[in-house]
């Protein structure tokens, strides 16, 4: 994905990655997906930069439902009582119209 939108990353100084150091893997993947760019990790930050870093979270995992919804991966019982299909699919219409 970067490679593919290198025209808009390389707009930027520097790419924050904010992410809670919850997993050492993931920390790893992140790291190698970043490498060659200039990018740091903050894994602390102030209540108002939690609050974004909640709604990144968010919007990634409704990113990974519409990823499964269009490869015809079937959603986990455990994903449609988190977040029924219908609420899913509003929230959808309203993300996919401010993609850029």
């Amino acid at each position: 994905m970067l490679e593919k939108n290198l025209d808009y990353f390389s707009k930027f100084d520097s790419i924050v990655v904010y992410y809670d150091n919850g997993q050492k893997i993931v920390q790893e993947a992140l790291s190698n997906v970043f490498d060659g760019y200039n990018y740091k990790f903050v894994s602390k930050f102030n209540k108002q930069e939690e609050v974004l870093f909640q709604v990144a979270d968010f919007l990634t995992y409704i990113d990974k439902c519409y990823y499964e919804y269009k490869h015809k991966i079937k959603a986990t019982n455990t994903q449609l009582k988190f977040l029924p299909i219908n609420k899913l699919r509003n929230m959808l219409k309203v993300l996919l119209s401010k993609r850029l």
